[in-house]
C-alpha cells in the first residue's frame, strides 16, 4: 500500500525511508556509503543551493532564505545565516537569488518554445511525495512535477551541460536512470493494481546554469529503464538485508591490480617504436 500526502522539502529530507539517493549511493559505492548518508541527513553545496532555488521558483520548493547581505562578514549577517541552516534551510545571497530568477525565466519561455508534447512542469503537481513499502522496506520519493492525467513525471536538473551528450554522460555518471526508475516504481505503487496499468513517462529537464541558460529534454529508453529497473531491486533486497543484520559492508578486503585503463593500452599498442627516433 502507497501514501501520498502533502510535505514541505525540509521535512521530507529530514525524515527516514530508502530513497533514490541512498539506492544511487548503495549502487555506485556500498551499504556503507548509503548507511553514512542516511545518518548524515540532507547534504548541500553552493552549487546545490543555485538548483534548489531554481526549484523554488519554477517548482514549489519553500527552503531558500535571501540574506540581504552582499557580505556575510558582520555579525547581523551571520546571525541570518546560522538560523537559516539551523532551520534547515538554505541561506542565499542577494546576486545569487537575482541569477536563479534570470534562470527560471529563461526555463520558463524555452520550455514553451520547445514544444514538446505535454510541455514540462504543466498542469501537475510539484514535490508529489509517495510513501510505500517494498519488499519490507519501507520507501520514499519526492517527484519534482507529477501530471495530473499521469502522463508525465518530470524533473528538473541544473547543469553545466545541458547538450544531449554532456547531459548523457551525467545520467550514466551519478545514475540518473536509478531514480528514473525509482520514481515510475513509486508512481505504480501508489497506483496499485489496476485493469489498465498507467505507465507514465519520465523526463528530465536539463538547465545550464550559465547564460544563455539553455534547456534541453531528455527520456530514458526501454533498455535503460529496464536495466535500472533491475539494479532497483538489488538495491532495496541489499538493503533490507543491512537493515536485518544491522551491517553495512564497504569495500572488499582484497588487493586490487591496477592495470593500464583500455585507452592507455590502445594508445601504446598503436605506437610504432622502430619508427620513432630514440635512442633505445
Amino acid at each position: 500500500m502507497a501514501a501520498t500526502a502533502p510535505e514541505r522539502a525540509a521535512e521530507y529530507h529530514a525524515s527516514a525511508g530508502f530513497s533514490s539517493t541512498l539506492a544511487r549511493e548503495l549502487i555506485l559505492r556500498t551499504p556503507a556509503h548509503a548507511k553514512a548518508r542516511a545518518d548524515e541527513g540532507f547534504k548541500t553545496s553552493k552549487a546545490m543551493d543555485l538548483g534548489t532555488t531554481v526549484h523554488q521558483l519554477l517548482l514549489r520548493d519553500d527552503r531558500v532564505d535571501v540574506i540581504p547581505f552582499d557580505e556575510w562578514r558582520t555579525n547581523e549577517a551571520k546571525a541570518l545565516v546560522k538560523a537559516s541552516r539551523d532551520a534547515g534551510r538554505i541561506p542565499l545571497h542577494p546576486k545569487e537569488w537575482d541569477k536563479a530568477n534570470e534562470i527560471a525565466t529563461a526555463v520558463r519561455e524555452q520550455l514553451v518554445t520547445l514544444n514538446h508534447d505535454p510541455v514540462p512542469f504543466t498542469e501537475g503537481t510539484a514535490e508529489h511525495v509517495i510513501r510505500w513499502t517494498e519488499n519490507g522496506v519501507e520507501c520514499r520519493a519526492m517527484l519534482d512535477w507529477l501530471r495530473d492525467d499521469l502522463e508525465c513525471v518530470d524533473d528538473l536538473k541544473t547543469t553545466s551541460d545541458a547538450s544531449p551528450r554532456g547531459f548523457r554522460r551525467k545520467v550514466w555518471n551519478l545514475r540518473y536512470d536509478i531514480q528514473a526508475a525509482f520514481y515510475l516504481r513509486a508512481v505504480a505503487a501508489w497506483l496499485g493494481d489496476m485493469s489498465h496499468p498507467i505507465k507514465p513517462r519520465f523526463r528530465w529537464v536539463a538547465v545550464e546554469t550559465e547564460y544563455p541558460y539553455l534547456v534541453t529534454v531528455h527520456e530514458p529508453d526501454k533498455h535503460a529503464l529496464d536495466n535500472a529497473d533491475a539494479r532497483v531491486d538489488e538495491a532495496i533486497e541489499q538493503w533490507k538485508w543491512c537493515l536485518e543484520n544491522n551491517f553495512w559492508p564497504g569495500y572488499a578486503a582484497d588487493v586490487n591490480e591496477v592495470g593500464p585503463v583500455p585507452w592507455e593500452q590502445d594508445a601504446w599498442s598503436s605506437l610504432d617504436v622502430d619508427a620513432m627516433d630514440v635512442p633505445f
